[in-house]
């Protein structure tokens, strides 16, 4: 688990995938080794994600041959084939003896395990198949020529052909026999002459089997006899005796012997029983200790944690009395200027609209100069209705600054104004207009063009309708519907019958308010009113 750890470590470090597949790989294998399957299949997963991306590898072959073996140990067949099928495939590509050995391996432990039990569809063990992959590894197995893995081999082989009742398995165990005599091991050579007694014994050669025994026991009467080895050797040495004599006929010797093995086995069992006693008692001492010490080490990292989170917390809030602190002094300070700007911004307003307000007054000034100068009537009165114009311009200009609004004008505020003050400029002081405004907001845009057409409008009144009109009458209606604007001016004039060819009339007024319209984007006509009179409308969109 520590080099795991390492090396877990070291990938993150180095941002190194191949290294976090390695480590991935590492507690897999711990953690099968300690029989958690689910934990090291997720562990096996996570390395293949990483493993398939980077192509054929040993690392890859390696991976599916432990996940084939948690397969085995799950007897999940379907599953174990698969990966099986992936691990032969991959070392095909990579042709090395390792990759080819341990995928043969795996094909001989699919083909002799019995998955019956899992589902009647799957099959029986076939050793005649298990055989046929033993023998493709025999040769990739001579060329290692590692006699440790060779002397395994042939024991594991000799083993499935005697399973499978077949002589061949002596030979196997002859190499197995020879390789232990010449390296001496005394226990391996005795289970080897074991084997042998045992096959002879089963292919029913009794003499042979028995001059086995008989070799077997004087090379175990040299061994020290208390060893572990020595009581598995005894266990051995009496189930053959006991399958020779029960093989030969001699029921009282086999009886003695099946006696003599459960005496063993009680021996083995008393034995075991003690021993895990006394681990289960020292087991127990030690997580008793363990927890003890674990619950020390729990009570003061929950200290330590709590003192530095409560350091933290300190610090934290130091930190939050401080930015506060901070931008509390900045928002002070832009207060401040903020203040100082808007007074000033106030300051350049008031002046700006004084000066606009004298601009307009010297203007209004000097055409009154200019029409009491003037002796021809028609200049005089053109004067003077360019003056209204200036008029109505000023009145806008003293709705807008001197109200809250700086951008939208209120007709119902700013129309009565401009209507009274044309009438009473010609001296209809008697003259009491009927005005129907509601409580209409327009942009200072779209204002202007209103006040002049209505200025235009009523000049005309004044000129045209109340001229020798016993009882003259102005009336100004305002409709809103949605975003549409309906203003509509009457009179008790003498109409358009006056111009007998109205549309051809050219005069500078009609063509103010032809413009002006043009600008508010609206429609307009004149008609006459009934009985007498003039009635103009007009209808346009409010921005």
């Amino acid at each position: 688990m520590t080099w795991a750890n390492k090396v877990y470590r070291e990938s993150i470090q180095k941002k190194d995938s191949a290294l976090l597949a390695e480590a991935y790989y590492l507690y897999g294998k711990i953690y099968q080794a300690a029989g958690d399957v689910l934990t090291a299949k997720r562990f096996f997963m996570r390395a293949l994600r990483i493993q398939e991306k980077q192509g054929v590898s040993e690392e890859l072959a390696r991976l599916y041959y432990r996940l084939a073996d948690l397969a085995f140990r799950q007897l999940l067949y379907k599953e174990a084939r698969y990966y099986i099928d992936l691990e032969f495939r991959i070392a095909r590509q990579l042709g090395t003896d390792k990759a080819l050995i341990r995928v043969y391996g795996d094909l001989d432990h699919l083909h002799r395990t019995d998955w019956s039990p899992a589902s009647l569809h799957y099959p029986k063990p076939n050793i005649d198949s298990a055989l046929y992959y033993i023998r493709k590894m025999e040769p990739l197995l001579l060329r290692s020529k590692d006699p440790v893995v060779l002397t395994e081999f042939y024991r594991s082989t000799g083993d499935r052909f005697l399973e499978a009742r077949n002589t061949k398995c002596l030979s196997y165990y002859y190499k197995t026999l020879w390789f232990h005599q010449k390296h001496k091991k005394r226990y391996e050579e005795v289970n080897s002459m074991l084997r042998i007694s045992q096959a002879y014994i089963s292919f029913r050669q009794f003499k042979k089997g028995l001059a086995w025994l008989r070799k077997a026991e004087i090379i175990q009467s040299e061994l020290p006899s208390n060893t572990r080895n020595f009581t598995a050797l005894k266990n051995s040495f009496a189930l053959i005796y006991h399958a020779y004599y029960r093989g030969t006929g001699n029921w009282q010797k086999a009886y003695q012997y099946q006696q003599l093995l459960f005496g063993i086995v009680k021996q083995e069992l008393a034995f075991d029983r003690n021993g895990a006693l006394s681990r289960l008692s020292l087991e127990y001492d030690t997580e008793k200790k363990e927890a003890r010490i674990k619950q020390q080490q729990q009570e003061i990292a929950f200290r330590n944690e709590s003192l530095r989170n409560h350091q933290r917390f300190i610090m934290a809030m130091s930190a939050l009395l401080m930015i506060t602190i901070g931008m509390s002094v900045v928002f002070f300070r832009l207060y401040r200027k903020n203040q100082r700007i808007s007074q000033r911004n106030a300051d350049l307003v008031k002046e700006q609209n004084h000066r606009v307000k004298n601009n307009l007054q010297v203007v209004s000034s000097l055409l009154s100069l200019q029409s009491n100068r003037l002796t021809d009537t028609n200049a005089q009165r053109a004067v003077e209705e360019s003056q209204l114009r200036v008029h109505t311009m000023a009145i806008l200009h003293r709705r807008l600054y001197d109200s809250d609004g700086l951008v939208t004008v209120n007709l119902a505020e700013y129309l009565p104004d401009l209507v009274r003050g044309v009438i009473n400029s010609y001296g209809y002081n008697q003259i009491e207009p009927a005005l129907d405004i509601p409580s209409v907001y327009l942009t200072a845009d779209q204002t202007l063009p209103v006040g002049l057409i209505i200025n235009e409008l009523t000049t005309n009144a004044c000129k045209y309708a109340f001229a020798d009109n016993p009882d003259p009458s102005f009336r100004l209606e305002v409709r809103q519907h949605g975003r549409q604007l309906t203003l509509q001016v009457t009179d008790n004039g003498p109409g358009w019958k006056q111009f007998p060819d109205h549309s051809r009339v050219r005069s500078f007024g009609l063509r103010l308010i032809s413009l002006q319209v043009s600008q508010l984007r609206g429609t307009y006509f004149f008609a006459d009113n009934t009985p007498h009179g003039t009635a103009f409308t007009m209808t346009f969109s409010i921005t």
